[in-house]
């Protein structure tokens, strides 16, 4: 009897020990919150030079006073090309001087950095950028391959350290070619969700075409991305009204000759002496040229002598990760992970290249960043008689009849933010990265009326809100989507009937 009594005692005393240990066990298992890596973006951190010695000094951006040198430099021959209006002659004075802003950062023909200079990891690296939120920078310079070894030992460092079983990436920018690098040579197993940021996962049409030489200047284009520099208050509206005037007396049109002659005639000496020594050995940019580029961008910057080296580099990841971003991406779906595609549009390209139409962030192309988005001239629509390309049962065509999603790789995965500029995040966005990362399981673009799949930025306010369709023409759209669903339908049915016929001849006859 005391025998008994002993053993309920202990049983009583595990039950009730085990009611307060167990919930917590469960509760940092399953309900554990998974760490946020911010995979960062071109420039993200200083580039150093001779770090961690006596000699070390930030090279990239330049400074103020490398910058204010080069321009005094060159004040001397621009006054002389008007004289004298010798462009040869203005070349061989002006780019020592352009090249001294940028040289410290070019690389080998190899691709490995020629004057010792690097991201400088250090302890800040490691410290949280907001609660459960970390930072990976990076030297953009480099091999996304390389890079990805990195995020990768980054990565198990964040789970030692945080005890969690995998992780989240909010791959922003460049930092999209970095998260597909390591996707492919690592797989997912680590990862619970990934939001990509303004990505540059599938490139930018501004690398491709100063690659392929194709520089040209537009006066629309100049002032449409000068309008995102303007702030948005009273200050801002005078300036807007100011450049709008000197717009309508030809201001403009008097100077875009100018702008269009050095252009010309300065464009073979900045690529032959300046960025084919620098960027045109980067491995790291040369990951941001599209595929459709790419092949021309290599014929152009290396013609017949290419480095061996190099070129492997880059071509391993443009033809092993570029050009399947869509099935690495579709792998990691299909094990568990959540992907969410954020891509903005509305807004001015770099007006250096012959894209000064495209919708984009202010910095990489829309179609890119969404994967693949079908989308209207900058300041124009699809037109009124747009049918939506993929009639999937589901409407993706924007509330102002600028973008059909449906023809991105994961349409039901893609959020646009009209208006947004590029990276510039805000408190709205990263409570939109919350609710995602924070879920359970895969949420679309229908999960929450909050964040439907097209979002409006408002520049005064900096908020981000739901588009709203208009009554009358969200009804247009949707006979118009349920007109070509159903004709979709009759054509498989007819194939369907005329496939069972064709296996049965007799019933032909």
């Amino acid at each position: 009897m005391k025998i008994s009594k002993k053993i309920a005692a202990v049983f009583l005393s595990f039950v009730l020990v085990a009611s307060f240990v167990l919930p917590s066990f469960a509760a940092g298992s399953k309900n554990q919150i998974v760490p946020v890596i911010c995979v960062e973006g071109f420039g993200s951190k200083p580039l150093t030079q001779d770090a961690n010695t006596a000699n070390e000094k930030v090279v990239f951006p330049p400074s103020s006073d490398v910058i204010k040198k080069a321009m005094t430099d060159m004040a001397l021959p621009t006054v002389g090309l008007a004289l004298v209006r010798n462009w040869n002659i203005y070349a061989d004075q002006i780019m020592p001087s352009i090249k001294s802003i940028i040289a410290p950062v070019a690389c080998n023909a190899d691709g490995t950095s020629k004057y010792n200079v690097t991201v400088k990891f250090d302890k800040t690296l490691l410290a949280k950028d907001a609660d459960n939120m970390y930072r990976f920078d990076f030297d953009w310079r480099m091999d996304p391959m390389d890079t990805a070894k990195d995020l990768n030992s980054f990565i198990k460092y964040i789970k030692e350290q945080t005890g969690s079983d995998k992780v989240s990436l909010l791959s922003k920018s460049m930092g999209g070619a970095i998260t597909m690098a390591y996707l492919y040579l690592y797989g997912s197993d680590d990862i619970e969700a990934i939001v990509m940021c303004s990505s540059a996962f599938n490139g930018v049409s501004f690398a491709g075409e100063q690659y392929t030489r194709s520089v040209t200047i537009d006066k629309n284009a100049i002032l449409g991305y000068a309008d995102v520099f303007i702030p948005a208050n009273t200050q801002g509206e005078l300036i807007s009204l100011s450049l709008s005037a000197l717009n309508a007396f030809g201001v403009f049109d008097q100077v875009m000759p100018i702008i269009a002659a050095f252009t010309y005639n300065l464009k073979d000496r900045l690529f032959m002496d300046v960025f084919n020594d620098t960027f045109g050995t980067m491995p790291g940019i040369w990951a941001l040229v599209p595929p459709e580029y790419y092949e021309s961008a290599k014929t152009v910057m290396f013609g017949s002598n290419p480095n061996a080296t190099l070129i492997a580099k880059i071509d391993r990841y443009n033809y092993n990760v570029k050009c399947n971003v869509k099935k690495i991406l579709q792998d990691a779906i299909d094990k568990g992970v959540r992907l969410a595609i954020t891509s903005n549009y509305d807004l001015s390209g770099v007006p250096l290249t012959s894209k000064h139409d495209v919708q984009t962030d202010f910095l990489i192309d829309t179609v890119y960043t969404s994967g693949g988005a079908t989308c209207a001239p900058l300041g124009k629509t699809l037109g009124k008689d747009y049918v939506q390309k993929v009639n999937d049962g589901h409407n993706h065509i924007s509330p102002d009849n600028v973008i059909d999603a449906s023809t991105c790789m994961f349409p039901e995965y893609t959020w646009f933010i009209k208006d947004l500029e590029h990276l510039k995040v805000n408190a709205d966005y990263f409570a939109f990265a919350d609710w995602f990362f924070n879920g359970n399981t895969q949420y679309n673009v229908f999960t929450n009326t909050a964040y439907p799949q097209f979002l409006q930025f408002n520049k005064a306010a900096n908020t981000i809100t739901p588009q709203k369709y208009p009554a009358a023409a969200k009804t247009v759209m949707s006979q118009a989507a349920a007109k070509a669903l159903l004709k979709t339908k009759l054509r498989l049915a007819q194939q369907s009937i005329m496939s069972k016929l064709q296996q049965k001849p007799g019933l032909l006859k």
